[in-house]
């Protein structure tokens, strides 16, 4: 059996994941790509296998704010498989890697004849929510370091990876906040030992500082996904 290295796909019955083989195509992710815009028909979902992909809310001004992310576990593009055609979100690649990109209607087709398929993808979409449904809390009653430290502790556990190139801007894009507080809070984080940042690649040195920093929403959300979804 092909090794897909995308936890949801591996996690599939051997049957399942045999018959989903055989549609999926490799695609790179780059910095920045738009793999969806809100209210625009979705037409591909996407596995990713390493990388990272932030699901952001833009409002009319241009100011945006990330409400979830994904990466090596789970996939892009719920709404199709879910029954809709498109979502109120925007899905942008944060940090490059490359994933397994599927028709978003051979997905639907396939949910409706595989019974296994279909309550995984929905234990997916529940832990999924249970993302967003924190994000929205850690936005509104945590400061900015917090969520900067949960955010990159995060995309770590996505990566597999010490460290990932990001500018300061996107960072702040992700946040909801000015590229001007980034940079304070990366110096401080520096300072502390915790992580290295030049030229746009964030390296982490000590994890332990990063999680000390952090709110409480870090452990909750890992525990919660290792909980819905059996990773490890």
């Amino acid at each position: 059996m092909v090794q897909l290295a995308n936890q949801l796909l591996e996690r599939l019955p051997a049957r399942t994941r045999s018959a989903l083989t055989r549609q999926l195509v490799p695609v790179s992710l780059d910095a920045g790509q738009l793999l969806y815009e809100e209210l625009i028909e979705q037409h591909f979902v996407y596995f990713p296998i390493a990388g990272v992909v932030s699901f952001l809310l833009v409002m009319a001004s241009g100011a945006s704010a990330e409400v979830g992310m994904v990466g090596r576990e789970g996939l892009v593009g719920l709404a199709p498989v879910l029954g809709g055609k498109a979502a109120s979100d925007r899905a942008v690649v944060q940090v490059a890697g490359a994933a397994w990109r599927m028709e978003a209607g051979e997905l639907r087709q396939r949910v409706l004849v595989d019974r296994r398929l279909a309550a995984m993808l929905a234990q997916y979409a529940q832990a999924f929510l249970a993302q967003v449904a924190h994000t929205a809390v850690c936005n509104r009653l945590h400061n900015i370091k917090q969520q900067f430290c949960r955010w990159i502790l995060m995309t770590l556990d996505r990566t597999g990876s010490g460290d990932f190139r990001m500018t300061q801007q996107a960072i702040a894009n992700v946040l909801g906040t000015r590229r001007e507080s980034v940079s304070a809070i990366a110096s401080q984080l520096a300072e502390a030992g915790a992580i290295d940042y030049w030229r746009g690649t964030l390296r982490v040195i000590d994890r332990r500082v990063l999680a000390a920093s952090a709110c409480e929403c870090y452990g909750q959300l890992k525990d919660q996904t290792r909980r819905l979804l059996d990773f490890g």
